[in-house]
């Protein structure tokens, strides 16, 4: 058997890294997908890394996976809503609107959905942004609102 010259080996093992660090720094679209009875909730976001300054876009979606019409009336709490989380807190898309049927109540045919959507520009020191997409549909649920959650750190390799 013939061995492989060191130049080969240089060859291949530039080839892997180059691969690798290209996988490394791509970024790419990233999101969850949480189901619960009848509804399936997912958030997105532009990308999977987020630099200082940078505007991301996020978004929300609930659908009705059911076979029947689901209907949600709070009328004092925001039914569906859309949370980024960062070093100064929390920031929500329905943050200064008014408490009306529009955030208050979600009424979905069969496989139809409504979704969120928001920009955020990344804040200075930001080390992870963590966006919720949060639906509740049972106030007296012991489990809590459906949460679909992605976290976007801001150390990005490569960059």
């Amino acid at each position: 058997m013939r061995r492989k010259s060191p130049r080969h080996w240089l060859g291949t093992f530039s080839f892997w890294g180059l691969a690798l660090l290209a996988a490394c720094t791509y970024r790419q679209s990233i999101s969850s997908v949480s189901t619960a009875e009848h509804f399936t909730v997912e958030v997105w976001s532009s990308t999977n890394c987020a630099l200082s300054g940078e505007t991301v876009t996020v978004r929300a979606t609930v659908t009705n996976v059911g076979s029947q019409t689901q209907l949600i009336d709070l009328k004092d709490q925001v039914v569906f809503d859309l949370v980024v989380a960062d070093q100064n807190g929390e920031h929500r898309w329905s943050a200064g609107k008014p408490l009306t049927a529009d955030l208050t109540r979600l009424e979905l045919v069969p496989k139809q959905s409504k979704m969120l959507e928001m920009q955020w520009v990344v804040q200075p020191l930001t080390s992870v942004l963590v966006v919720t997409a949060q639906l509740i549909d049972n106030p007296k649920d012991p489990r809590g609102p459906i949460n679909a959650q992605v976290r976007i750190p801001s150390l990005c390799p490569g960059y």
